[in-house]
């Protein structure tokens, strides 16, 4: 009878440990390697979610085998899941919409077409 009690008693304690939370911590940056501040992290499928801070840094608890989507914009979405790791860093590229710049009157015009020139200001 004690042995069924210490073999529950162990199987609970390691579907505890197999589904606890972990906290993931790490950095979201564009293509440059500037850091992307005010990014969104969720836990998809939770109502978990966090912001970058301006470092591009964040912290959330996930479970392993949960995804994360990173989102913010100007730059495309990026999911990556969660495992055994606790910091997770992603490169969040830009969007193809960017290629494109809105002129005089709102005519919008594509950046990489012939005869067309603009200055960008950074």
């Amino acid at each position: 009878m004690n042995l069924k009690k210490l073999f529950l008693l162990c199987s609970l304690v390691f579907t505890t440990m197999a589904f606890a939370q972990q906290t993931v911590k790490g950095s979201v940056k564009d293509s440059k390697g500037k850091p992307v501040a005010g990014a969104t992290v969720i836990v998809v499928g939770t109502s978990r979610a966090t912001t970058t801070s301006p470092e591009g840094g964040y912290s959330i608890e996930a479970q392993a085998e949960e995804t994360l989507q990173f989102n913010a914009q100007g730059y495309q979405n990026v999911q990556r899941k969660v495992g055994l790791e606790t910091t997770i860093d992603v490169v969040l590229p830009l969007t193809s919409e960017d290629a494109k710049t809105v002129g005089a009157l709102g005519i919008e015009r594509d950046a990489n077409a012939t005869g067309y020139s603009e200055t960008t200001l950074e």
